[in-house]
């Protein structure tokens, strides 16, 4: 059965992001095996996505701009974030992106393939680096309650 639009609506809590290999080498995860995040998909099909390395280290500096630039790239690489609108395409949604830490995602459509079960969502894509086919897979759970508003389409 297909996911209705409805099903994602609210907010979900990151419970792992993963990546297999073709190769076979072992599974890594990008910002951690206990990495924190959020996504909330909004009934006006508007989305925003954070994912961090847990126990990221404060800065120096009260400022950011004023902190050295080691602990810059150290805060830019332990974070992830993105926003824009979401539209259901058979059992894929589309991410088309407004804004994002990294300004290459801006203007990219982010199309990810979908499993809901019961309170897990489960959004993967394959990409390929030197060869190697790499699987990401980014398992949510709801946070709250399912909401039931229905979208304006």
């Amino acid at each position: 059965m297909p996911i209705a639009a409805e099903d994602l609506l609210g907010t979900w809590s990151l419970v792992t992001w993963d990546i297999q290999y073709s190769d076979q080498r072992p599974v890594t995860y990008p910002y951690g095996a206990d990495a924190q995040g959020m996504l909330i998909y909004a009934p006006d099909q508007h989305l925003s996505v954070v994912i961090c390395s847990a126990g990221r280290p404060r800065l120096t500096t009260e400022s950011v701009r004023k902190a050295p630039v080691e602990q810059k790239v150290g805060a830019f690489e332990t974070y992830f974030s993105y926003a824009g609108r979401w539209e259901l395409r058979d059992d894929a949604i589309v991410h088309r992106l407004s804004y994002a830490l990294n300004p290459n995602f801006i203007g990219t459509d982010q199309v990810r393939q979908l499993l809901l079960e019961g309170d897990r969502l489960t959004l993967s894509t394959t990409d390929e680096v030197k060869g190697v086919s790499r699987l990401h897979r980014l398992v949510w759970k709801r946070t709250g309650t399912p909401s039931r508003i229905r979208l304006g389409l």
